[in-house]
């Protein structure tokens, strides 16, 4: 009986042993991806804005958290400004909007956007977008080419993503 029970007390403990070795080197494993990918991913965040804007908007962020086994990312301190050179030079080809938006977040989350879908098949399910504490700021501008110009064809923003993603 006295043996029975230490070797349920033996076997207990080498499970619960191994179960939280695992959550460690899980853990090591997420937090090394990470600090290796945030440069990489900073880096397309701030490409894919100047590309979907024609070079209009640029995104600025202090910091950038992920976390590859609950699906979250999180940047901090988001500011997204328009370029008023840009604009102008917009204005000179007849492509500028009648709006341009200054943008201040304090942090812009992502949760459950499941990573590893992401990593193999290109594929982002977000399941939770949250803005917090937004500040939006919206210079309007009436310019006399879009009131006449309809046949302009706008990208859709998926278009801009497609060479990252499938879906």
């Amino acid at each position: 009986m006295i043996n029975e029970i230490r070797t349920r007390n033996n076997t207990l403990k080498w499970v619960v042993g191994i179960v939280l070795i695992v959550s460690v080197l899980l853990l090591a494993a997420s937090r090394q991806l990470s600090s290796e990918l945030k440069p990489i991913i900073k880096a397309q965040i701030k490409e894919l804005v100047l590309e979907a804007t024609d070079s209009l908007y640029h995104i600025e962020f202090s910091d950038l958290n992920t976390n590859f086994i609950t699906g979250a990312a999180s940047m901090t301190e988001v500011s997204i400004v328009p370029d008023t050179t840009v604009f102008k030079r917009l204005i000179s080809r007849k492509k500028a909007p009648n709006n341009i938006y200054f943008i201040k977040l304090k942090t812009l989350s992502i949760r459950n956007f499941h990573p590893f879908r992401l990593l193999r098949h290109k594929k982002l399910n977000i399941d939770l977008l949250l803005f917090e504490n937004p500040s939006i700021r919206m210079v309007n501008r009436q310019l006399d080419f879009n009131e006449s110009d309809s046949s302009q064809q706008r990208k859709k923003p998926y278009d801009y993503i497609t060479k990252y993603l499938k879906e």
